[in-house]
C-alpha cells in the first residue's frame, strides 16, 4: 500500500526498492520496505498519509521499514533508518 508520496526534489534522489529504484520526481509513491536516496548537492522531500513531512539533503539514504496509520484504533508507528552515504562527486 503507498504511505506517502515524493513532494519537491531537488537534483538527483531515487526512491524504490534497492534493487529496483527509480528517479524520484514530485508524485512517486512510497510504499513500506521503500528506500529513497539522494545524490550530492540534492534534496528530497517526502509527506506520508498522516502528514509526517520528511526532508532530506544530499548525500542521505533513508529507508521506511514500518508504517502504521489507524487513528481510528490509536494504531500509529513509523519506523525508518537514516544514514548519510559517501559524497560520491
Amino acid at each position: 500500500a503507498v504511505i506517502g508520496y515524493v513532494k519537491p526534489v531537488v537534483g538527483e534522489a531515487w526512491v524504490g526498492l534497492p534493487d529496483s529504484a527509480v528517479r524520484a520526481q514530485v508524485g512517486t509513491p512510497i510504499h513500506v520496505g521503500a528506500t529513497m536516496k539522494t545524490g550530492p548537492g540534492a534534496s528530497l522531500g517526502v509527506t506520508l498519509k498522516d502528514d509526517t513531512v520528511m526532508s532530506f539533503g544530499p548525500n542521505t539514504e533513508v529507508s521506511v521499514d514500518d508504517f502504521l496509520f489507524d487513528p481510528d484504533r490509536g494504531d500509529l508507528k513509523l519506523g525508518a533508518s537514516i544514514v548519510r552515504t559517501a559524497d560520491t562527486a
